[in-house]
C-alpha cells in the first residue's frame, strides 16, 4: 500500500513538473483602440497556448459605439493562436451583434485578431501598440473590419517557460 502511494505521489509530482516546464505563449490586453477616422472601440482579451501540446484557451470581446448605435463582437473560446516576437494572431468562432436604434441583428461567424506589442513600462516608445480585427459572417458575404492604435490601456504578447 505504501509503495502504491509513493508511486502515485511520484506520478503527480512528475506531472506537475511537466506542466511547469511546458512553455506557454499568449497575449492579453484591455483598453481602447482608435482607427484612422477617430472612432474608438473597447477591447478585452486573454489568449494563451501551451507550446508542447498546442492547446489554446482564451476569449476576446470588442465593442464600438454606444446604446443607440453599436457593434459588439464576442469570441468565447479561442481556437487558434500564433506568436512571432512581439506580434500575435488568434481567432475562433464569434458572434457579432449590431444595434441601430431598436433594430438588432445577430450574426454567427469567425473573428481573426492581430496584435502588436510595441510598448512596455520598462521601454516606452513613440510607436503605440496596435490591434486589428476581421469578422466574417458564416452566411452571406458580410465582413466587418476595425483596427488602429491602442489609445487607452495596454496589450502584452508574452512567452513563459
Amino acid at each position: 500500500m505504501k509503495l502504491k502511494n509513493v508511486l502515485i505521489g511520484f506520478g503527480v509530482a512528475l506531472g506537475a513538473l511537466a506542466l511547469a516546464v511546458a512553455g506557454i505563449e499568449g497575449a492579453r490586453g484591455r483598453g481602447a483602440v482608435q482607427n484612422d477616422q477617430g472612432q474608438r472601440g473597447q477591447f478585452g482579451f486573454e489568449v494563451r497556448k501551451v507550446v508542447d501540446n498546442g492547446r489554446v484557451a482564451g476569449e476576446f470581446h470588442f465593442k464600438l459605439g454606444g446604446n443607440e448605435r453599436r457593434v459588439e463582437i464576442a469570441m468565447p473560446k479561442a481556437l487558434g493562436f500564433n506568436r512571432d516576437g512581439n506580434r500575435a494572431g488568434f481567432g475562433g468562432k464569434a458572434k457579432m451583434v449590431t444595434v441601430i436604434g431598436r433594430n438588432r441583428v445577430v450574426r454567427e461567424g469567425t473573428v481573426r485578431v492581430h496584435v502588436a506589442d510595441n510598448t512596455s513600462p520598462d521601454h516606452p516608445t513613440d510607436t503605440p501598440d496596435r490591434l486589428g480585427l476581421r469578422f466574417e459572417a458564416a452566411r452571406g458575404n458580410f465582413v466587418f473590419e476595425f483596427g488602429g492604435a491602442v489609445a487607452e490601456g495596454d496589450l502584452v504578447v508574452f512567452e513563459r517557460n
